[in-house]
């Protein structure tokens, strides 16, 4: 029978804190990484389809292209890795914490610069002369 004492309880917790750090910098890298090639691809459907329409671009259409661009910046932003230095000082959680709010944070942005390019790129599209 294995018994823990309170260091090999406090050395395991702080080691699964740590994974836990590593692991939510990773999802929010990757999470951000898809969000920024959804945007872009966007982009690509869009000129497609303004292509098939004509060959020049409204302002408008020009300026709904840059949002999309907008929200593909905001996914590239986020999928910038960030250095974080551990010490012995830090409170483990509230650095999870941090970073999980930053990753909602990121996300939801994204998500709003995202669905207003798309209504400014269908009203562009069906909406303008």
């Amino acid at each position: 029978m294995i018994r823990l004492r309170g260091e090999d309880s406090e050395d395991a917790l702080r080691e699964w804190a740590k994974r836990q750090l590593i692991s939510i910098s990773a999802d929010a890298i990757s999470l951000m990484r898809f969000l920024a090639t959804t945007s872009l691809t966007t982009l690509a459907v869009f000129i497609s389809l303004i292509r098939v329409k004509g060959p020049d671009m409204t302002a408008f259409q020009v300026g709904a292209a840059f949002s999309i661009v907008l929200s593909a910046l905001v996914g590239l932003y986020g999928a910038i890795p960030r250095r974080v230095h551990l010490s012995g000082e830090q409170d483990l959680l509230e650095l999870h914490n941090e970073h999980v709010r930053r990753a909602w944070k990121l996300a939801g942005l994204w998500l709003v610069t995202w669905i207003l390019s798309i209504v400014s790129c269908v009203s562009s599209l069906f909406f303008q002369s």
